[in-house]
């Protein structure tokens, strides 16, 4: 299969400011220093591949995804999207940011019809119906985009982007924020498409169920790929435990912290959630926890959310 989004060495660096104290003028002094967002990431994604960059907050996922729709030049690197170069193609390109992308003050029709406009959609009333059926939003076109709730929001702005019929997706958090239904609604759309996309998120059932192939990005790297199948292998001889609890002392996480059998645990709603080495270990496990006054323990099988917790590092939920 042909490559979609080709990328090698890709690498995106920029100076964030720090504050100092100034002892001699008693005022804070800029300091700057150098943060590599995107640190030598090689990508090849396929013709009608759904790709998903996991990531926590500040791992570059976004940066990633500007720089390979050219909204950011990167340091160095090459990006070559169907063979072709960003500008090349950028007009095959749907992207999608956040429902930011779309104007408040006029309606989501006009909206819909200022883009389709200006992409040169021919025929877009047809377009836009279509669109609007798809993602259920048609009641809402004639109303005030700023009385929209963030699910119609985010319904309408990946409308937008499907306007021209873009022959690849860049999607950035697309359920970010959403009830279940409209979610599940997002999640349909982007199986049914049939397109080259690349999506980010921090939800792993949605990374789990939508995509071909998964890359982990952390602090800037790309540290594994795979498909949700491959990628749970690694985990596959490890036990997930859950606990519930009003408050995960910080005690307990102490004592997580220095058990040679705990791989990882971070912190859930009302509780923790803990990878250890082997099932061998979960009476080891119990003997910790016995000690501490919590609600619930259950047994998983470990998830591609345990997977990203090992592979990141995660080991603290304070």
């Amino acid at each position: 299969m042909p490559s979609a989004i080709a990328v090698e060495n890709l690498v995106k660096t920029y100076r964030a400011k720090e504050s100092s104290k100034n002892f001699f003028k008693g005022v804070l002094a800029p300091q700057y220093t150098t943060v590599t967002a995107v640190d030598n990431v090689n990508l090849d994604i396929k013709q009608g591949e759904i790709f998903g960059l996991l990531g926590t907050n500040g791992a570059g996922k976004t940066t990633l995804i500007k720089c390979l729709t050219g909204v950011m030049s990167p340091d160095s690197g090459s990006i070559y999207l169907n063979n072709k170069s960003i500008e090349e193609s950028r007009h095959r390109l749907g992207v999608m940011f956040s429902s930011s992308m779309i104007y408040n003050r006029i309606t989501g029709y006009d909206n819909l019809k200022f883009f389709a406009k200006l992409y040169g959609v021919e025929e877009y009333e047809k377009r836009i119906a279509e669109l609007a059926e798809t993602f259920e939003i048609t009641r809402y076109l004639p109303r005030l985009v700023e009385g929209y709730s963030l699910g119609t929001k985010t319904r309408l702005a990946f409308a937008r982007t499907l306007l021209h019929d873009p022959d690849i997706l860049f999607l950035d958090e697309p359920t970010l924020g959403l009830d279940p239904y409209i979610g599940a609604n997002i999640r349909k759309v982007i199986k049914d498409l049939d397109k080259t996309i690349l999506l980010t998120t921090h939800y792993m059932e949605d990374a789990d169920e939508l995509c071909d192939r998964i890359g982990i990005l952390h602090q800037g790297k790309i540290i594994a790929t795979g498909s949700p199948e491959q990628l749970k292998k690694m985990v596959k001889s490890h036990t997930s435990i859950v606990i519930e609890s009003s408050y995960p002392s910080p005690q307990l996480q102490a004592e997580l912290k220095k058990a040679p059998f705990v791989l990882a645990f971070y912190k859930r709603e009302h509780g923790l959630k803990i990878l250890i080495d082997h099932k061998n270990d979960l009476s080891k496990l119990l003997k910790i926890l016995a000690r501490y006054n919590l609600t619930k323990i259950d047994e998983h099988e470990p998830s591609l959310e345990d997977v990203f917790i090992k592979l990141t590092g995660a080991q603290h939920a304070d």
